[in-house]
C-alpha cells in the first residue's frame, strides 16, 4: 500500500496531522469520542435487543472460524464459539445511522478520499469464557478491491482487551501488500500463525466506545474470551466510491450504497435496475 500525492495533499476534516500520519505509517488507529453517550447507548440496546431476538428464533448465527489453523486447536485453548450476524442496517435504522454518522464519515473521508461506499456491516459476539479467538488473517483475501482503499471501522461495545477477546495488529503490515494464504479450507483464508504469532502483535486495549480504523491488508487477529463478560463488536467495512471489486465474493445487501460523495462508475441501465440472476 503506497500513499498517494492525493492523500498526502488531503486537507483533513477531523483527524489531526499526527493521527492521519500514524494511520498511513501503521494501517491502524484508535479513536475515542466520535459517538455521543446517547448514539453509543442506543447501539448498544438495540445490539443487545438483535441478538437476544435472533438467539429466541434460533437464527444461525454460529461463525467460529474453520480450518486447522492452530496447532492446538481444541476448544479449551482457542474458544469454541462466536456469534455473528451481518448486515445490521437490514435490522434496525439505529445501525444505519451509525454507517452514516458524520464523524465517522469524516475520519473515513480523511483516509479514503471524498467517495465512500458500503461493503458490508456484521456483529461478533464472543460469549463469556467460550468465545473463540480468531487466527491471524487479512481481510483483504476476502473481498479484494483493484485500488486497495478498503478499511474497517471497529466499534468496541465494551473496554476490551486480551483477557475478553479484544484485537491483536502487526502495525505496518498493510504495507507488505496480500500475504499467503495457508488455509486449505475453500473460503476460509489465514496466514502462518508461526509467522504471524498472535503474541507477536500489537494488543489492542480499548475503553467502551471506541474506535479503530484499520486497512484490509493489515494483519490482524483476536484472542478467545476467557472472561465472564461477553465481548461485543460492530464492524463496518468501506471502500472508496470508485474502486472496483475484484470478485463478487461475499457481495452484501446493500454494497455499494455511497455513504459520501459520488460513485462515477456507477451505470444509469435499465436492464440492470434489479438484482436478479440474470442481471449479475
Amino acid at each position: 500500500m503506497a500513499v498517494s500525492n492525493e492523500a498526502s495533499n488531503r486537507t483533513l476534516k477531523r483527524l489531526t496531522d499526527s493521527e492521519f500520519e500514524s494511520y498511513q505509517e501503521n494501517g491502524f488507529i484508535k479513536l475515542s469520542n466520535l459517538l455521543s453517550v446517547e448514539e453509543f447507548s442506543q447501539i448498544c440496546a438495540e445490539y443487545d435487543d438483535l441478538f437476544a431476538r435472533k438467539q429466541e428464533e434460533q437464527g444461525k448465527m454460529e461463525a467460529k472460524w474453520k480450518g486447522d489453523w492452530s496447532k492446538d486447536n481444541s476448544k479449551e485453548k482457542t474458544g469454541k464459539s462466536v456469534l455473528s450476524i451481518h448486515n445490521l442496517q437490514q435490522h434496525s435504522g439505529v445501525f444505519t445511522k451509525f454507517i452514516t454518522n458524520s464523524a465517522v464519515l469524516d475520519c473515513l473521508e480523511d483516509i479514503i478520499g471524498d467517495g465512500i461506499i458500503l461493503h458490508h456491516t456484521k456483529a461478533h459476539l464472543k460469549p463469556p469464557r467460550e468465545g473463540a479467538a480468531f487466527p491471524s488473517h487479512q481481510d483483504f483475501h476476502y473481498f479484494p478491491y483493484r485500488d486497495d482503499s478498503m478499511v474497517a471501522v471497529f466499534l468496541h461495545l465494551e473496554d476490551t482487551n486480551k483477557q475478553n477477546g479484544g484485537l491483536a495488529v502487526f502495525p505496518g503490515s498493510h504495507k507488505l501488500g496480500g500475504q499467503e494464504n495457508v488455509s486449505t479450507v475453500p473460503g476460509v483464508y489465514f496466514l502462518d500463525q508461526n509467522k504471524w504469532n498472535i503474541e507477536n502483535g500489537t494488543k489492542i486495549e480499548a475503553k467502551a466506545g471506541d474506535i479503530v480504523i484499520f486497512h484490509y491488508q493489515l494483519v490482524h487477529a483476536s484472542y478467545p474470551n476467557k472472561s465472564d463478560i461477553p465481548r461485543r463488536m460492530f464492524l463496518l467495512q468501506v471502500a472508496g466510491s470508485n474502486d472496483v471489486p475484484l470478485t463478487s465474493q461475499h457481495r452484501s445487501p446493500g454494497a455499494g450504497l455511497v455513504l459520501r460523495g459520488r460513485a462515477m462508475a456507477t451505470r444509469a441501465d435499465l436492464d440492470m435496475r434489479h438484482i436478479d440472476n440474470s442481471t449479475q
